[in-house]
């Protein structure tokens, strides 16, 4: 995901530590997006009990449905990731 050049150590000690690293950064940066989605989840959810009117309100709402669409598949693929982890260990 970050990284799109070649793998700088493809051989010796430094190559599995690499790998490791890097997939620690696309977790990182994964988690990082989830957070900010649930963020905007909430920020949503506030927005949509002090809206003045039903438009306004039915709006944020769809916003809402689709900001959880989003949080669903990530937790799916939060789940599959996790189960990949485990069988690699």
């Amino acid at each position: 995901m970050l990284s799109t050049s070649k793998q700088f150590f493809s051989v010796g000690p430094f190559s599995e530590s690499e790998a490791r690293c890097d997939k620690f950064l696309n977790n990182l940066q994964g988690l990082a997006l989830y957070m900010e989605t649930i963020e905007r989840l909430f920020l949503l959810e506030d927005k949509e009990s002090i809206a003045e009117t039903k438009e306004e309100a039915d709006i944020i709402r769809s916003q809402i449905e689709f900001t959880e669409a989003i949080v669903s598949l990530a937790n799916q693929n939060l789940i599959v990731n996790i189960t990949e982890t485990s069988a690699d260990n």
